[in-house]
């Protein structure tokens, strides 16, 4: 599928986003920054983050007024002509899109952000206004198809967890299908294979990959997807795959109902909340993978508050100066053990050492550029002059 931007641009703006990060860490300096720039100009519309907030917000005052002018035309608020409107408003949102796109280039803008966000919030609207009955399923389906083809499309990482979340919601969907949806256990036992699954099949195609267009997406879509594997496993979070039905039946039990709920795979449960948080400190720390290792810590933190929601062993605040301080005296310990560089692991910031080491990333940029080679000064060349003859010759 053809992305709808230049691939060259974006090649271009890739090697400038590695190129300033270089800059800021001291691995090259100015002049071969502002060669790189030069040599690999990218003409997308990619401002800074206070534009692209700015941005952003403009358009979605944009959209909430186009739609309620479409509305007001259209006389779209009752319920059998709103949902032609939030179609029509979701078909319009992308081909402004395709237009902004290809006459104004703009890539990551805040502007192109927003109208796809926009469009699957159309679509799910739409879809599940409907009232299909037990269309989930399809639902799912069709998300992801769109989703996903906005993703390849617009080269969008937030397209591309969305549809991530789709296809493990469509996956958990038909499996109720075919076994029953009074087997609700299933729910955490299927997340549980499926989300490390795909998590498998998305590092392969990134590994395949030769070039770097996907790679953002590629790293977001696995970030998601070690959350999903967690979640599968968490109480407070298991319901997350549920249908909205059995959602609220869950919220509107007393505690003991909920735990009744849980107690055949209370021991599974557990141990799955505790150990994954532990097991992605453990893998981030091996590859060296500080994404990875904040998540480990994140849903950590997390799963002493589901315990702290099941188990009043204590009052909140304690419980959460307890763990703070625990967290406090493991990060001490941490930080004074590696203030000497222990097998390639230190507490020292990489970003501001980094001139210490031997970057590879300035001899591939220089190699990616060619050597300027300055010519050798001429200096005194013996051989082959001539002699005037003593003025025989009569060239004197």
């Amino acid at each position: 599928m053809k992305t709808a931007y230049n691939p060259q641009s974006l090649e271009n703006n890739y090697l400038q986003n590695e190129a300033e990060e270089a800059l800021q860490k001291g691995i090259i300096d100015k002049a071969v920054f502002f060669e790189i720039e030069n040599r690999y100009s990218s003409f997308l519309y990619n401002p800074n983050f206070f534009a692209r907030i700015g941005l952003f917000i403009l358009s979605a005052l944009f959209l909430l007024l186009s739609t309620a002018f479409m509305g007001l035309l259209t006389h779209g608020f009752t319920h059998e002509n709103f949902m032609p409107l939030l179609l029509l408003m979701a078909i319009g949102t992308y081909g402004l899109l395709e237009f902004l796109v290809r006459n104004n280039r703009h890539y990551n803008s805040g502007v192109d952000n927003l109208f796809l966000c926009a469009i699957i919030i159309y679509l799910t609207a739409f879809l599940f206004g409907l009232k299909n009955g037990d269309m989930l399923l399809f639902n799912f389906f069709i998300l992801f198809i769109v989703s996903a083809y906005l993703s390849i499309r617009f080269t969008d990482a937030i397209m591309g967890v969305m549809a991530t979340y789709f296809i493990l919601g469509a996956s958990i969907q038909l499996l109720l299908l075919l076994i029953g949806r009074q087997h609700f256990m299933l729910l955490a036992i299927a997340p549980m294979l499926i989300a490390p699954l795909l998590n498998l099949a998305n590092s392969r195609i990134q590994s395949q990959k030769n070039n770097n267009l996907y790679d953002n997406c590629h790293k977001w879509i696995g970030m998601f997807l070690l959350f999903a594997t967690y979640a599968a496993g968490n109480k407070l979070l298991l319901l997350m795959y549920a249908d909205p039905s059995v959602l609220f039946k869950y919220l509107s039990m007393s505690l003991s109902g909920r735990m009744e709920m849980y107690s055949n795979m209370d021991g599974l449960y557990w141990t799955w909340t505790f150990a994954i948080p532990l097991l992605y400190i453990y893998r981030g720390t091996i590859k060296k993978n500080r994404e990875i290792i904040r998540l480990g810590v994140i849903l950590l933190v997390f799963s002493v508050y589901t315990f702290r929601h099941f188990f009043h062993i204590m009052q909140t605040s304690h419980a959460l100066m307890l763990f703070g301080g625990l967290l406090i005296l493991l990060c001490g310990v941490l930080l004074r053990y590696l203030k000497s560089n222990k097998k390639g692991f230190t507490s020292l910031d990489i970003d501001k050492e980094q001139p210490m080491f031997i970057n590879l990333e300035s001899l591939l940029i220089a190699e990616k550029l060619g050597a300027h080679q300055s010519l050798p000064q001429k200096g005194i060349d013996f051989g082959g002059g001539q002699t005037d003859g003593g003025g025989a010759s009569g060239d004197i």
